[in-house]
């Protein structure tokens, strides 16, 4: 696989093309319309019957043979926790959430970072506000965790 490979992710119904990876954990970066998601490579499987690709093209269609990543919309939880982790496992972890989220029509998720020394509220913020599933963003008010955590709204599906 490689950066301009058609995929089809099955059980969503989307098709787009690789446009990264794969990364340290063999995660491939997939772009659907303005969205990007990351699709492990045991998830990829090149297709029985492939038609030509352009020419000139290197280029080859894959095809998601599973639902992208297990996702079933009664799994996926409405938060995430990250208190312990360090700053870059969080944000993987972090990143790989809410695309499952957004794929499951979750529209607002509460991400648990803790209150520690505020380093990794700070930096899942300052994540958030450049993702392109988030519409909006905030700390938890009263009952909701108040600065130990950030109160996410996704974006909705087109």
């Amino acid at each position: 696989l490689g950066v301009g490979d058609q995929v089809q992710i099955i059980g969503v119904g989307q098709t787009g093309v690789v446009v990264g990876g794969p990364d340290r954990d063999g995660n491939f970066l997939v772009q659907v319309s303005s969205l990007k998601v990351n699709v492990p490579r045991d998830r990829l499987a090149r297709p029985a019957k492939v038609s030509k690709a352009p020419r000139g093209s290197a280029s080859t269609p894959v095809l998601i043979t599973t639902p992208y990543l297990d996702v079933d919309t009664s799994g996926v939880s409405s938060e995430i926790h990250l208190r312990g982790l360090t700053v870059d496992l969080a944000l993987a972890d972090l990143d790989r959430y809410l695309d499952q989220a957004f794929i499951a029509g979750l529209g607002e998720v509460r991400v648990i970072h803790g209150k520690g020394t505020g380093k990794l509220r700070r930096e899942v913020q300052r994540f958030l506000s450049s993702h392109p599933l988030v519409d909006s963003y905030r700390l938890g008010g009263h009952g909701e965790g108040s600065f130990g955590v950030t109160m996410v709204t996704l974006k909705r599906k087109r």
